[in-house]
């Protein structure tokens, strides 16, 4: 930079800036340290005439290295080329991060199915207060004519579940491959049973379903395998003395046990134990124990005999395990029902769980509760928006309900009621007290309620009556908690006949029970079942073209619409899924109970009359007045639902009328009735 001297003073330092303004003109900036004692500051025109000095004077191109940089010297370089470009890119990416997050989280709102309206199922607890419906996929509906309900069979009859029954929970009974078409003896983990579909067919109900927000539930065997599983087979290869590093990986996971060796045997020249134990199979009374020549040990097959026993004592069996839900989640499933829980054995092939229904254990076996702990932990890494639910199915389990890592532990002992059942009015009260609390006394945070399942007479064959099934269905659909409908209850279905239709060279199916019995659909052929020419898989019942659905949609008060109507209040009534409970009638053949709601004196009172028709024409001795004051309620209710024999007994006249819940009720045997009073207040 040159330096000059002039008339003004010492100058020592100039600049050239330029000033557009019609053009471009450039001068020097002058400063001066001291002129006739006053700073000045100049700008001077290349041509020597100087201008008066802005009002601004640049400060010299000084820079103090104790000093940080001026206002102005930040300026000047915050506006350099290379600082420009790195804001502008790191602005770039701020925003371009901003969007990708917009991006994520409309997929992930968009994936999960979280904006459902206040009717649909998926809240943190769904399962809690609806009802479930329980099929079997095998008698529900056949789509291929082959006389065999399949999956494509059950999407087409998705509405009539979801429309006409107003339900939006299915649980499946178990649709895993297995031999002669033993779905409970698993031999693929991995797959589904070639009769029913294949795993596209399965992803397409799963995608039908969820685009209604309806949920699948489905069974899972756990206990054991058939001895045609791929596990056990590689099992059974491997010897006690074989390395593991040399054997196959599946070595320990079944119940093996070289069993007592006989010196006297022995020394007869022949190379053989005895089995470590003589106990018999849950099923069929076989030995438990059966002897496996080619692993020179004995295999424990505590449910039939048939069958192969998991040992759970082992981490690659449990992981395996682990794996099998895993592969079920991924497909979409919203959760499990686990069968066989209480049949899962001990090494000595004794069950872990060794209760019956009536003797229910007041606590559970570490290592059962340890497994349930870590498949909880395996849907729970696998939710992605609802919780999964993890049902348990099994007799003795009770202590299992209070269990923070299963949902729902299903209860049957409303199923024990029968023809026989003295006294059932008590009995009931026995059962729904029972049910409501855990094995040490406190209350159920998850009861539950079933009156049909796969492996049970059908509801009204085992009460002996089809006039008690309105009352059964009023029972359990309206008690506290989750009920569970066994499909065809809905009609009041009766057990079908034994056996299969299909030829003795058929292998594939075994004889099934008389209540697991194709669904009676219309009064067509096959109940309209299926079309095939050779009828269904399993004998349909008689009465099939008097109680159908098709008949019972179309007449004017029937067991289907009186499901619908509980189904109905059930779903949208704050008293029935979040009220209060009171039993409020209990006798030798009467049961009565009152839901109200928390916030309001809003509530539905429940009469069941449990006694057995003597025949098709009752007299008037049969009569029973019932005190409606024993509720401890005062005011007018109205009558909104009733049983069909009720119904027709009073020729439709008394539907909706007005009851004085301080009067009597008139009931003949099988009769019940269910009255919604508003604003009424406990006496």
């Amino acid at each position: 930079m040159m330096a000059e001297s002039s008339s003004y003073g010492e100058i020592f330092e100039h600049k050239t800036v330029q000033v557009t303004k019609h053009g471009t003109i450039t001068y020097t900036l002058v400063s001066s340290s001291k002129t006739n004692g006053h700073n000045h500051g100049l700008l001077a025109p290349e041509d020597g005439n100087a201008l008066p000095a802005l009002e601004t004077v640049m400060e010299p191109e000084v820079e103090d290295s104790g000093k940080g940089l001026t206002k102005q010297r930040l300026h000047q370089r915050y506006s350099q080329g290379r600082w420009r470009q790195l804001r502008i890119a790191l602005l770039v990416l701020f925003w371009l991060s901003v969007l990708g997050l917009i991006a994520a989280c409309v997929y992930l709102v968009a994936r999960e199915r979280t904006c459902q309206g206040p009717d649909e199922p998926y809240a943190e607890s769904w399962w809690k207060k609806t009802v479930l419906y329980q099929l079997n996929i095998k008698t529900f509906q056949d789509s291929d004519n082959d006389g065999i309900g399949d999956i494509q069979g059950l999407i087409s009859r998705l509405d009539y579940i979801k429309e006409t029954l107003g339900l939006q929970v299915i649980v499946l009974n178990s649709i895993l491959q297995g031999p002669n078409g033993n779905n409970f003896a698993v031999a693929n983990f991995y797959n589904i049973d070639p009769a029913v579909g294949t795993l596209t067919d399965f992803k397409d109900l799963l995608d039908q379903m969820h685009g209604r927000n309806m949920s699948l539930v489905m069974d899972i065997p756990v206990s054991s395998t058939s001895q045609q599983h791929p596990w056990f087979l590689s099992s059974q290869l491997s010897t006690v003395a074989t390395p593991p590093e040399m054997g196959t990986s599946f070595r320990d996971f079944y119940v093996w046990h070289s069993g007592y060796w006989d010196a006297a045997v022995t020394q007869a020249g022949r190379d053989f134990s005895t089995p470590p134990s003589l106990q018999k199979t849950k099923f069929g009374g076989r030995t438990v124990w059966g002897w496996m020549p080619s692993r020179q040990q004995y295999f424990s097959s505590y449910l039939s005999g048939e069958q192969a026993d998991l040992n759970y004592e082992s981490e690659s069996l449990r992981q395996a395990m682990d794996n099998v839900l895993r592969f079920w989640l991924h497909q979409g499933i919203d959760g499990f029902r686990l069968l066989n829980v209480e049949n899962i054995v001990s090494p000595t092939g004794s069950p872990l769980v060794n209760a019956s229904m009536d003797a229910a254990l007041t606590s559970i076996p570490t290592p059962i509760v340890s497994l349930l702990y870590r498949w909880r932990r395996v849907l729970d890494d696998a939710r992605s928006g609802n919780r999964k639910v993890l049902m348990v199915d099994g007799d003795g389990l009770e202590a299992l309900s209070g269990l923070i890592a299963v949902d729902l532990l299903l209860n049957r002992r409303l199923m024990q009621w029968n023809s026989t059942t003295p006294n059932p009015g008590l009995e009931v009260a026995r059962f729904v007290q029972q049910s409501l609390h855990n094995a040490d006394g406190s209350a159920n945070p998850s009861p539950n309620w079933a009156v049909g399942n796969f492996d049970a007479h059908r509801m009204a064959s085992r009460v002996g009556s089809l006039e008690l099934v309105d009352a059964l269905n009023m029972l359990h659909l309206l008690l506290p908690g989750t009920a569970v409908a066994y499909h065809g209850d809905e009609l009041g279905m009766l057990d079908g006949p034994h056996g299969t239709h299909l030829s003795a060279s058929d292998a594939r199916f075994l004889s099934h029970g008389p209540q697991v019995s194709p669904m009676l659909w219309s009064n067509q052929l096959n109940a309209g079942f299926t079309n095939a020419s050779h009828g269904p898989w399993l004998p349909i019942n008689d009465r099939y073209r008097l109680n159908n659905v098709q008949q019972q949609l179309r007449a004017g008060h029937s067991t289907l619409k009186v499901f619908q109507k509980l189904v109905e209040l059930k779903k949208h009534e704050s008293a029935l899924h979040s009220g209060t409970f009171r039993q409020v009638m209990v006798g030798e053949s009467v049961y009565a109970f009152v839901r109200q709601s928390r916030t309001e004196g809003t509530g539905f009172l429940v009469v069941l009359d449990l006694r057995k028709p003597r025949g098709q024409l009752e007299g008037t001795e049969s009569n029973r007045e019932y005190s409606l004051s024993s509720a401890a309620l005062h005011g007018w209710g109205r009558m909104i639902v009733q049983s069909v024999n009720l119904h027709r007994r009073h020729k439709q006249a008394n539907l909706n009328q007005t009851v004085d819940l301080r009067t009597t009720l008139t009931l003949r045997p099988s009769e019940a009735v269910v009255i919604q009073f508003y604003n009424v207040h406990n006496l």
